[in-house]
């Protein structure tokens, strides 16, 4: 977990995400199936990877 310069709380990731994936779901598979944990707002530039809004907060 990682925050934005606004304080927002995001998920780092190293998932195969490339540019253009933002809006995409970030799934997390477990025993339970598949589970929606954020959404894709931005890729990293050099390797697989980047950053995700949460769906569920972290308490």
């Amino acid at each position: 977990m990682t925050q934005d310069g606004g304080g927002n709380t995001l998920l780092v990731h190293n998932c195969a995400g490339t540019h253009g994936s933002s809006g995409a779901p970030l799934l997390f598979h477990d025993q339970g199936g598949w589970h929606v944990i954020g959404v894709q707002v931005q890729a990293f530039t050099n390797g697989a990877g980047g950053r995700a809004v949460p769906l569920l907060s972290q308490n």
